[in-house]
């Protein structure tokens, strides 16, 4: 899919979270090569109340 879309369209690739170590180094490398953030999604934060923009901004693919 990254292929085909034009270099400027951000993916977002939602990290699971809920598992230490779930994903391998070369599972991380892989998947920042789609979502250079990835690895900031990685990470395990509070929202701090903030709205989420899912269903509006952005939509959901599996």
């Amino acid at each position: 899919m990254r292929r085909s879309l034009p270099e400027g369209v951000y993916v977002w690739i939602n990290a699971y979270k809920d598992r230490a170590n779930y994903y391998t180094e070369e599972d991380r490398r892989q998947l920042g090569e789609i979502d250079p953030l990835f690895e900031y999604n990685r990470q395990d934060y509070e929202s701090y109340g903030k709205r989420c923009g899912a269903g509006e901004h952005v939509f959901y693919l599996s």
